[in-house]
């Protein structure tokens, strides 16, 4: 991914514009490393007619990233949320969704994206 770019390997992991996102987190969220920006397809809730989801988008340039999506009741137990479904795509942008959904058994849910290079 990095190459395909013109960022060195290494540097995925840098924030060099000091934005608080790395550069491999605003190319696969939609931000532009070299401008102080938050990346506009971060997880974020969203409500429609058919319920509360979040949503994601993810940049289908960088073909060789995984996306793992997650729920925890704590922030310290972690599970893949299996939900996650694909919404729509716009331009170079496919979306992703989670049906966020009351539960009498948790308080709290919380979740997380994690978007990592494959090897």
């Amino acid at each position: 991914m990095a190459a395909r770019v013109g960022v060195h390997p290494s540097d995925m992991d840098k924030d060099y514009d000091r934005d608080g996102y790395t550069t491999h987190e605003e190319m696969v969220f939609g931000g532009d490393p070299n401008v102080l920006d938050i990346p506009s397809n971060l997880p974020k809730l969203v409500k429609d007619g058919s319920g509360s989801f979040l949503e994601f988008g993810v940049n289908l340039e960088l073909g060789d990233v995984t996306i793992t999506a997650q729920h925890s009741p704590d922030l310290e137990s972690w599970e893949d949320a299996d939900n996650a479904v694909m919404d729509r795509r716009e331009g170079n942008m496919e979306f992703y969704r989670i049906a966020v959904e009351p539960s009498a058994a948790v308080n709290h849910l919380y979740y997380r994206v994690i978007a990592k290079p494959r090897p």
